[in-house]
């Protein structure tokens, strides 16, 4: 998709990239997987987070909205040119990362917090601690209607709007910023590189089945993930992973000498342990452009 050296934070919102830089100025880019440059808008200066909902709820049109260095969330509109700021409501203490699912406002705090209020400004309401956030998160989106976080470690984890734990997706080593377009994350890495990585619907959904599976593949963590781990033949035998043979695959369920799960490829993610971790899974395309 390009680069982006030196931003901070980024939010896709009608087929528009925006982003704000290290030097606190505002740009955006369409939003495509072209290597694309991009354009300055604005200073706007303390300006930390940006973020953007994938819809217009009731009281809450479709905005910008800042988290700035000074402890206030703030929106502006969403025009490639530049747009003044408004102040909608305080964030709580150490907040990090904000992102709003459907009509609640989400925020990340540094200790590990998860808190949400109402997205409308005109709603108003405390902060109210929603669940334990993931820990060391860099940066939290909206994917698919539920919440999305990169953590410190290098790690993509996601979970419905609720009190379900969180869950791991993969791996996303080297990303700084989050954000997502149609269901597909966009991310944005140390080494200034603007990457995306497909994830269907059934990715992003997690059922409670007794294994803790997905699609058919375990859950990492879960006693099946364990039996399933190694790549094995359709007879069922342990075999070795074919050379260059790292995209996603398939899940199917075989029979049970043959451990009960295998993957095999297809277009479709799969969801076992590592498999987000494949070296095809975020990609880029073209040299680099700074931002």
């Amino acid at each position: 998709m390009g680069g982006c050296a030196g931003v901070r934070s980024l939010a896709a919102l009608e087929g528009l990239l925006f982003a704000v830089r290290d030097d606190g100025s505002v740009a955006v880019r369409p939003l495509r997987t072209q290597n694309l440059g991009w354009t300055t808008l604005e200073g706007a200066p303390g300006l930390a987070v940006l973020t953007a909902p994938r819809e217009a709820t009731p009281g809450s049109p479709v905005l910008l909205y800042g988290l700035h260095t000074d402890g206030m969330v703030r929106g502006r509109e969403p025009v490639p040119e530049p747009a003044a700021w408004t102040d909608l409501y305080p964030a709580p203490p150490g907040a990090v990362a904000l992102a709003p699912v459907d009509d609640v406002m989400y925020v990340v705090t540094a200790d590990g917090r998860l808190l949400s209020r109402p997205l409308a400004a005109a709603r108003p309401g405390p902060w109210t601690e929603d669940a334990a956030g993931p820990a060391g998160a860099v940066a939290l989106a909206n994917v698919s209607g539920r919440l999305a976080a990169v953590t410190a470690d290098g790690e993509l984890v996601t979970r419905p709007p609720g009190l379900d734990a969180w869950t791991p997706l993969g791996t996303a080593p080297g990303l700084r910023t989050l954000t997502a377009a149609a269901g597909r994350p966009v991310g944005g890495a140390l080494d200034g590189r603007l990457m995306w990585r497909d994830l269907t619907a059934a990715d992003a959904r997690a059922d409670h089945r007794p294994d803790g599976g997905r699609n058919g593949c375990a859950r990492p963590g879960s006693p099946a993930a364990a039996s399933s781990s190694a790549p094995r033949s359709p007879r069922g035998t342990p075999s070795s992973p074919r050379p260059g043979r790292s995209r996603w695959g398939r899940c199917r369920t075989t029979s049970p000498s043959s451990g009960g799960r295998s993957c095999r490829p297809s277009r479709r993610p799969c969801t076992r342990p590592g498999a987000y971790g494949s070296a095809t899974g975020w990609r880029s395309s073209g040299r680099a452009r700074s931002a």
